[in-house]
């Protein structure tokens, strides 16, 4: 899957923005879940593992149980997690996606899965039905990303928490320097959304972040970086490390660098990974308040 999933998710890329930019705008995710498995890479089996690292240790600080994966995939995140014991409910609107973690997960214990609009699935979701919301590597591509962080916020009970991924604004200035499309570095300098060629993505800084997710309910964030000195091909820092290019003593030493050092380089990522609780305050002895700790 590695190299023909590789030429062809590529040539894609590459030929329908340009012949078809509208249609590639609606449809590129959908193709793209085709085309890019996300269980199959050894590259995304990495940073499956750099995510679960960092989300181990929060969801136990929450004391979750009910997990939401919104934009889920094939599965890479959700089947582990159920596996770990989670009640895992996932969600992608990418039917191929769906069959493919159904066909994955068969044989143990499972998440439930449901190819459905994460917005739709939001909406119809009751206050408070989960311990914790997870959306990865799916908000940078979505123009309604902001109703689905308040929407993902309703639906976490009280002390849950949030995992949500954003592009890194330093990953778009890296992206389009390095194909010397400097009209482009000026536009995602100059803004926090919009169109980079034929699609529409948003991007941020972790200091954006944190003051954004305040403002929208939550008490806490801890901001990481996501593979903040590697990347896959096409990635602005790929001639540094790319995981599936090292024998496997490198590619563990790089998990165990990148791991130790997210937290503090979370604008340097590929994705900046938010770690969010929702309220709960809790009184302490003194009478006043204080946050509970999320571990990054």
């Amino acid at each position: 899957m590695s190299g023909a999933g590789g030429l062809a998710r590529r040539l894609f890329n590459a030929a329908a923005p340009r012949l078809l930019p509208r249609w590639y705008q609606r449809r590129s995710g959908l193709i793209g879940a085709r085309l890019w498995d996300m269980m199959g890479e050894p590259d995304e089996e990495f940073y499956a593992r750099e995510y679960l690292h960092h989300l181990r240790p929060a969801l136990a600080a929450a004391a979750a149980k009910r997990v939401l994966d919104l934009g889920c995939g094939q599965g890479r995140l959700a089947i582990p997690l159920s596996r770990e014991g989670y009640d895992v409910t996932a969600v992608d609107r990418s039917a191929d996606a769906i069959e493919a973690a159904r066909r994955y997960a068969a044989g143990g214990e499972a998440p439930v899965f449901h190819h459905v609009e994460i917005g739709e699935w939001l909406r119809r979701t009751p206050d408070g039905s989960f311990d914790a919301v997870l959306a990865l590597e799916v908000l940078y591509m979505m123009e309604s990303w902001r109703d689905v962080v308040r929407d993902a916020q309703r639906v976490l009970r009280p002390g849950g928490v949030c995992a949500l991924g954003f592009r890194p604004m330093l990953y778009y200035l890296r992206y389009h320097a390095r194909r010397g499309e400097f009209d482009l570095v000026a536009r995602v300098a100059g803004s926090r959304e919009g169109r980079l060629g034929t699609l529409r993505f948003n991007w941020h800084t972790s200091r954006e972040v944190v003051a954004l997710l305040h403002e929208m309910g939550f008490h806490e964030v801890a901001p990481v970086g996501i593979g903040i000195v590697s990347g896959i091909p096409g990635d602005p820092l790929e001639t540094i490390a790319t995981p599936s290019r090292l024998t496997p003593e490198a590619r563990e030493q790089l998990l165990e660098v990148e791991t130790a050092c997210g937290a503090a380089f979370p604008d340097d990522g590929r994705y900046l990974l938010a770690l969010a609780r929702k309220g709960a305050y809790r009184p302490a002895d003194d009478g006043h308040t204080v946050t509970p700790r999320i571990a990054p």
